[in-house]
């Protein structure tokens, strides 16, 4: 056989091959929907292979629910405040005019501070209800006369022989005599705005007989120099001064400032000067203390009392433990 024939034999029998095993192999139905098994039961094995993606997206909507439901607080004040809610400023408070704040948070601090009056502060720590409204009157006058009885406490005494009361520091820079008796006129401390320049003779009731320090004056007083402006005013034309080194006061011009210091003081009226010896008398300082004590123990057995009454639930009905049948 030629070569030429035998090679298109063997071409046919290869492709007698190829269309036998086509024939072989089922014929794909066009109609048919495709088989997507594998890509479910993929899907599948990665939520189960996950199961904190589902919790997460629980967790997450919970949150936004929870965010949504905000407990809402009333506040009224008997006193001009700055209010403070969850460390965020709500502004001013005025008296007569409640303002009312919305809150998302369970458990938050609230504060308020004086306009009128430095340093004087209230704060509470409240545990609020989910859709709770709850009415808060803030005490801000009781707030303030505790400030101003810290303040005569630590940066007054008083002189109940005399019907004085002093301020323990001076103004603690030089000053001539005219400023200096602008700084007592322009001073409010402790609740009171009528302070004066002492005289020479008030001053020298200030001296220390025996000391031993380099300025002879009493222990209630801190002095920052050795001279203090007085009201008495010399036959030259100058103004005395006290000079502790050497209990001695001393004529100057009234224009000079270095060295010499204003310290203040007032005078006590009668209901005030009554009320100061009373309180000096060892029984009636007993006797309020024991008041004191007694309303002490008042307000922690009605915190102790509020804090351990039942939570409501939702519904308005007290919660039932599991325990009880």
């Amino acid at each position: 056989m030629p070569r030429r024939w035998r090679v298109l034999l063997v071409l046919a029998l290869l492709g007698l091959g190829r269309a036998s095993a086509s024939q072989a192999q089922p014929a794909e139905d066009p109609g048919a929907t495709p088989n997507t098994s594998p890509s479910v039961e993929v899907a599948g094995n990665r939520s189960e292979d996950n199961p904190s993606r589902s919790e997460d997206a629980g967790s997450e909507n919970l949150e936004v629910e929870e965010a949504a439901k905000v407990a809402t607080l009333v506040f009224t004040t008997d006193a001009p405040c700055s209010l403070t809610v969850g460390g965020v400023s709500k502004g001013f408070l005025e008296p007569d005019q409640p303002l009312e704040v919305e809150v998302e948070s369970l458990v938050i601090q609230v504060s308020a501070t004086a306009t009128d009056v430095r340093f004087a502060l209230w704060s509470e720590d409240l545990q609020l209800t989910l859709d709770e409204i709850r009415v808060i009157a803030i005490p801000m006058l009781e707030a303030i006369e505790a400030q101003r009885k810290k303040e005569r406490r630590e940066q007054t005494f008083r002189d109940l022989d005399r019907s004085l009361m002093w301020v323990r520091r001076d103004n603690a820079r030089d000053i001539s005599w005219a400023r200096a008796g602008g700084y007592c006129e322009d001073l409010t401390l402790g609740g009171f705005d009528n302070w004066q320049l002492p005289s020479l003779a008030e001053l020298e009731t200030l001296e220390a007989m025996w000391s031993i320090r380099a300025l002879k004056v009493a222990d209630q007083v801190q002095l920052t120099a050795c001279c203090l402006w007085s009201t008495t005013e010399g036959p030259e034309g100058g103004v005395f001064n006290l000079d502790f080194r050497f209990r001695r006061g001393f004529e100057v011009n009234r224009k000079l400032s270095f060295g010499l210091r204003a310290l203040c003081r007032r005078n006590m009226p009668a209901e005030e000067l009554a009320e100061a010896q009373l309180a000096a008398d060892p029984k009636e300082r007993k006797r309020r203390l024991k008041e004191k004590r007694r309303r002490m123990d008042e307000k922690k057995r009605r915190r102790a009392s509020k804090i351990s009454q039942p939570k409501a639930s939702p519904e308005g009905s007290p919660e039932v433990s599991d325990n009880q049948p």
